[in-house]
């Protein structure tokens, strides 16, 4: 196990370098709720974001229900570089918890994640935009000893494509590790176009997320409406379901709210 956890960060840390020297340097999810979009701050720009999640992990035992609350910022480093880093404030529900006699716990931080963007290539200079996105998530003690949270490392390539009149589909194929050695396959497609005659007014969209790992599968769809509130200002907001597959089939629901500011 400590041997695929330690591949697992050489093989992210040599992609990033071996990226380097290709990239011209000129969130996070900015386009869309969980999709990673190949859009990202402008040079200097940052975006603040306050997001909220309800999970709904077995509509048949509500000990596995559990909400997040996250606020972030995003920050244009270099014209086609972004940084993001934002820290999870969780509240889990029994079912979640590992260490023996704990029935409830009051929320607390449970992990800080920084991640940069890169766009790989200018925009529509191939068909299909492309950017990497690499994050680090590192657990708070308290995470550890309740949820038994890891380091993970993760990578994404996002493939992105414009069309029509501000209409947008986008791609997420990731991988991650944590320091025990699990490994998780993911993969995101979202959809989004606009739903009046302004190019850049309120949108409605659909995104599909699926993970992998050795012994369970999970499909989420999550549809979602995203509109600007002021210039600055724009509100995203999404009520999906969907299911794991494990020994038994488990039904799953989550709402997300977020609200971003851009300076």
């Amino acid at each position: 196990m400590k041997n695929r956890w330690k591949m697992g960060k050489w093989l992210i840390g040599g992609l990033a370098v071996f990226l380097y020297p290709a990239i011209s340097f000129s969130h996070h999810a900015l386009e869309y709720l969980d999709v990673e979009s190949y859009s990202i701050a402008g040079k200097k720009e940052a975006v603040f974001y306050m997001r909220y999640d309800y999970f709904v992990e077995d509509k048949s035992d509500v000990d596995y229900d559990h909400w997040e609350f996250t606020p972030g910022i995003s920050y244009g480093i270099l014209k086609r570089v972004m940084f993001d880093i934002h820290i999870h404030l969780s509240k889990f529900g029994r079912g979640h918890f590992e260490l023996e006699g704990v029935q409830e716990a009051s929320p607390f931080f449970e992990a800080l994640a920084p991640s940069v963007i890169v766009q790989l290539t200018r925009y529509k200079q191939l068909p299909v935009d492309l950017a990497l996105s690499l994050c680090y998530e590192y657990p708070f003690h308290r995470a550890r000893k309740l949820i038994g949270g890891t380091h993970t490392f993760e990578g994404k390539l996002i493939l992105s494509r414009d069309f029509g009149v501000h209409s947008n589909i986008t791609l997420n194929i990731g991988s991650s590790v944590d320091e025990n050695g699990d490994y998780e396959v993911s993969w995101m497609l979202g959809a989004k176009t606009p739903l009046t005659s302004q190019a850049h007014g309120i949108a409605g969209g659909i995104e599909i997320e699926g993970t992998h790992k050795e012994d369970e599968q999970n499909i989420l769809f999550l549809p979602g409406i995203y509109f600007p509130i002021s210039q600055n200002i724009r509100l995203k907001a999404g009520l999906g379901a969907g299911f794991t597959l494990d020994e038994k089939t488990m039904w799953t629901e989550k709402m997300a709210v977020q609200l971003m500011y851009v300076f």
